[in-house]
């Protein structure tokens, strides 16, 4: 996959990656902005332990009966040989002309099937349902969401959860963000503490040519139960080819 880049682009890509290494999240992505779209990435998530990803994903053109994309990703931790993690199908309906649209804006039904890899995991497939709203109120920008999933496996565990994210835009390359997620978790009738956390971020995103962008956010991740704040930084580079 990854020959589909230049060895100037890939030169690049490990510089970065190298520059930011003392960042939580360092997102490497490159683009083919056509349809059908293939993307590339890597990922490397630093904490207790280091996590290395590879994926690919390809989008099918948006038609009559929505949008699908088809996505692979392969895991490394602790510099061990990367294997397949996760293979996933989503596919998403464009519900903004429906009588379902309670706002000015764009809702998306998201529909996906998770195929889990890890030898570690006794589940096998997840399915979900995924709806989306997205408005606008001025300079204001909201997205509000939800996830409902069952896992195909013998415990058949359910979980639900939320996300929320508002923008404002302070200049052209320059947004204030606050995100807010959580999830609840339903197995064979207990019902988990779950998870929710508040995320205050300045993000950014420049242009250098029709083919190269970099995007970044720095901000917290504030744990709304335990009250922990860990650093939440991001590095993101765009190319498209």
């Amino acid at each position: 996959m990854l020959a589909f880049l230049r060895p100037s682009c890939c030169l690049l890509l490990l510089a970065l990656a190298s520059l930011s290494a003392r960042a939580e999240t360092v997102k490497l992505l490159s683009v083919r902005n056509e349809d059908p779209q293939l993307a590339l990435s890597a990922k490397r998530a630093s904490g207790a332990e280091d996590v290395d990803s590879l994926g690919m994903h390809l989008d099918l053109g948006l038609g009559e009966v929505g949008k699908t994309r088809f996505a692979l990703n392969a895991a490394s931790q602790d510099s061990a040989a990367p294997r397949l993690d996760t293979i996933k199908v989503d596919h998403k309906l464009d519900l903004s002309n429906s009588l379902l649209m309670p706002l000015p804006g764009k809702l998306d039904l998201g529909l996906h099937l998770t195929r889990q890899m890890d030898r570690l995991s006794a589940k096998a497939w997840d399915m979900g349902v995924k709806p989306q709203l997205k408005t606008q109120f001025g300079p204001l920008a909201v997205k509000l969401g939800m996830s409902v999933e069952r896992s195909a496996d013998a415990g058949r565990e359910l979980a639900v959860g939320y996300h929320w994210t508002s923008s404002v835009d302070l200049t052209p390359r320059l947004s204030l963000d606050l995100t807010g997620k959580g999830s609840r978790k339903y197995d064979r009738g207990l019902v988990d503490a779950g998870s929710d956390t508040l995320s205050p971020k300045i993000s950014g995103r420049y242009r250098v040519d029709r083919s190269l962008a970099f995007s970044y956010g720095l901000g917290a991740q504030v744990d709304l139960n335990s009250r922990e704040t860990r650093p939440d930084l991001n590095l993101n580079v765009e190319l498209k080819f």
